[in-house]
C-alpha cells in the first residue's frame, strides 16, 4: 500500500541521515530493533526488508554495534522469507569477517560464540 511504501522511504531516509543528526536520531536504531522484534512475523516482506536494510546501513556506519543486531538477525531466519534469509546470511558473514579483518576481535567473537551456544542449546 501507499502507506507502507511511504514508511519504507522514511525509514531509509532517517537511516541515511542519522550520522548527520546523531542527537535527534539517537533512539532510532533501537526503535527499529524493537519494531522488528515485536512484529517481524506480521510485517509485509517489503517493509520487513526495508527495516532490516536500514539496520544494516546503521550497522555499517557504526551507529549500532554488531552485538545489538545479530541476535535479531538470527531470529529473523525463522521468517519464511527466502530473500530475507539470503540477505541476512550474506550480511552476517560479511559483518563478522569485517569485524575480524584487521585483527581478531575477541570480544565480538566470544559474544557471538556465547550467543550461538545459547541458541543451539535452546533448540535441543
Amino acid at each position: 500500500s501507499d502507506e507502507s511504501v511511504e514508511f519504507e522511504e522514511l525509514v531509509n531516509f532517517i537511516a541515511q541521515v542519522s550520522t548527520c543528526y546523531p542527537k535527534e536520531s539517537e533512539g532510532f536504531p533501537q526503535q527499529l530493533i524493537d519494531l522488528l522484534s515485536a512484529h517481524h512475523n506480521v510485517m509485509a516482506p517489503g517493509t520487513r526488508m526495508a527495516v532490516v536494510q536500514a539496520l544494516m546501513l546503521l550497522r555499517n556506519r557504526d551507529v549500532i554495534p554488531t552485538i545489538d543486531v545479530l541476535p535479531l538477525f538470527f531470529t529473523l531466519f525463522r521468517c519464511s522469507d527466502q530473500t530475507l534469509g539470503a540477505t541476512l546470511r550474506k550480511y552476517i558473514v560479511t559483518d563478522i569477517k569485517h569485524a575480524n579483518a584487521k585483527h581478531r576481535n575477541s570480544k565480538i567473537n566470544k559474544t557471538l560464540q556465547n550467543y550461538m551456544y545459547t541458541v543451539f542449546k535452546e533448540s535441543d
